[in-house]
């Protein structure tokens, strides 16, 4: 990281789209403290397109993993840095071309920055108290996608008969995770309402 504004720099959304300058110091704020899109959160992986360059990924370090025809990195990012992303100039296609429902309504007006980053910071609080709770069953495998992790846990055979069974934290990790879901859906992936 060379210390350079991230927004000037083109390190955040919509910054090749040439955001009103009012705007910028807005996206600033709200994708500086968030970072979701990228840390296994959001999306479990991220599928490249034709346009990606495989070599110059590659060159940065992301690994690349093949499936079928398609090629893909898993999330978490390598390339993030905190919440900023550290190759934001060779982004793939996919990275550039999503806008969580967030921005897009602050951006609208349609919502303000300090209601913004309220929601990310409840956000990010759900995404720790899950964290917390999968440290009780794992050790250290913070380099796969959160809903990867906690299906690998909830598979995890339950002892009815073992003392304090009824005390099994994964009824907690349930609860966190229908809540870290739902403002997922509302907030960030554009579901707007819950079905």
């Amino acid at each position: 990281m060379n210390g350079d504004d991230p927004i000037q720099s083109g390190r955040y959304p919509f910054a090749e789209n040439n955001p009103a300058p009012a705007q910028l110091g807005t996206i600033k704020a709200l994708c500086g403290a968030c970072g979701l899109c990228c840390n296994g959160v959001l999306f479990g992986d991220v599928k490249l397109q034709t346009s990606d360059s495989v070599s110059t990924l590659k060159s940065h370090g992301i690994d690349l993993k093949k499936r079928g025809k398609s090629v893909y990195f898993r999330q978490p990012c390598t390339a993030l840095n905190g919440t900023s992303c550290s190759i934001y100039q060779d982004r793939p296609a996919m990275c550039r071309a999503f806008e969580c429902q967030l921005l897009k309504k602050l951006l609208a007006g349609d919502s303000n920055l300090e209601k913004a980053l309220s929601i990310v910071e409840k956000t990010r609080s759900h995404v720790g108290r899950v964290e917390i709770i999968l440290s009780r069953f794992e050790s250290a495998q913070n380099d796969r996608p959160l809903n990867f992790r906690c299906a690998k846990v909830m598979r995890q055979p339950i002892d009815l008969q073992a003392v304090g069974a009824a005390k099994d934290p994964r009824a907690n990790l349930l609860i966190e995770v229908s809540r870290l879901t739902r403002l997922l859906s509302l907030h960030f992936l554009g579901n707007g309402r819950l079905r």
